[in-house]
């Protein structure tokens, strides 16, 4: 695999170099020290995952995500030393496009796990075919049971999105919202903080067994994948280990299907590779009310591309409109309990 470096610090490009090296499968085909040299290499010789250092210069990491994603479009796994010292350009930058981030010493030795944690971070990433999404296989359809849950989903570019969405719904909305974005695990707290900023409703990480509350917003918050145990209760499960995305988005939504008769709402919004297409579709024939983000407002159209080769969606809409046809479809429903 061909792996690119961007960064202008020596320290962080001989952290990585000594990193990949010890890695058969992956080869540093360039390095490049600022913006305009990684977008002129990435047109040349795109590169199959580009490791964008944000240590030092965050705001011109930022930036090398935007050109790249405008420019010459390639997966990016941001690399920092600091969670705490970088969460709001981390962000920024994923809403911009990167597909995750990853905290790596600078001292990193190859025994300690940081060194191991990039490069199983690497081997997930690069299962994934960028923009592709074929052979996306539809489960057997569940019979639906019972109530009103709304369900987002989203990969790079979906913090972004996901505060557009979130933004729209009020204090009083009258349905949960259970969230599974592609992050990794230790930015989903920092995650929850920053969406709870841009929006009105309480943002929190799902645990096990917590019971869902109107108007909470609950976070996929561990590798093992967030599914419903019951009707109203959330909880974790380590099977299937062998998928890509660690929370999976299918996972969830094949959860509700067997739980929830009337009253979901699912969107999927901008992301890479086609997790959440065929729970969609799932939804959809149970009588959902699904959406999908619009080819030209998704930041990576690679989940929405899938659902829409599924024709998973009841509706394609532009970001801006997602969280408004979600709020007035979960005021407009006779919300009823059924216990």
């Amino acid at each position: 695999m061909n792996i690119a470096i961007v960064t202008a610090e020596a320290e962080v490009l001989e952290t990585l170099r000594r990193i990949l090296r010890s890695a058969a499968e992956y080869q540093v085909v360039w390095v490049a020290r600022d913006t305009a040299e990684a977008v002129a290499n990435c047109a040349q010789q795109p590169p199959d995952l580009m490791l964008l250092g944000m240590n030092g210069q965050p705001a011109t990491a930022v930036e090398t995500v935007r050109r790249i994603m405008q420019q010459v479009p390639c997966p990016i796994l941001l690399v920092v030393q600091s969670i705490e010292e970088n969460s709001g350009p981390i962000f920024e930058a994923i809403g911009a496009g990167a597909l995750d981030v990853i905290s790596t010493p600078l001292d990193a030795d190859l025994t300690l796990p940081a060194g191991t944690a990039l490069l199983n971070k690497l081997g997930m990433l690069l299962k994934l075919k960028w923009g592709e999404a074929e052979n996306v296989a539809v489960p057997v359809k569940k019979p639906p049971r019972p109530d009103q849950l709304v369900l987002l989903g989203a990969s790079a570019g979906g913090p972004t999105a996901l505060a557009s969405v979130l933004s729209a719904f009020p204090e009083d909305f009258a349905a949960p919202v259970i969230i599974v974005q592609h992050i990794d695990a230790q930015f989903v707290g920092p995650m929850a903080t920053w969406l709870m900023q841009q929006g009105s409703l309480p943002v929190r990480i799902a645990r096990a067994r917590d019971e869902l509350t109107p108007g909470t917003v609950y976070m996929a918050g561990r590798s093992d994948h967030l599914v419903l145990l019951d009707r109203y209760t959330l909880g974790y499960r380590a099977e299937p280990r062998q998928l890509a995305y660690r929370p999976s988005i299918d996972e969830l939504f094949f959860s509700v299907d067997r739980f929830w008769k009337t009253g979901v709402i699912a969107a999927l919004l901008t992301g890479m590779g086609q997790d959440g297409a065929a729970g969609l579709r799932l939804l959809r024939d149970a009588g959902a009310l699904t959406l999908t983000q619009n080819r030209e407002t998704s930041v990576v159209y690679g989940i929405p591309k899938a659902a829409a080769r599924l024709n998973a969606a009841v509706e394609v809409l532009p970001l801006n409109r997602i969280g408004p046809r979600i709020r007035e479809a979960v005021r407009s429903f006779n919300y009823q309990r059924h216990d």
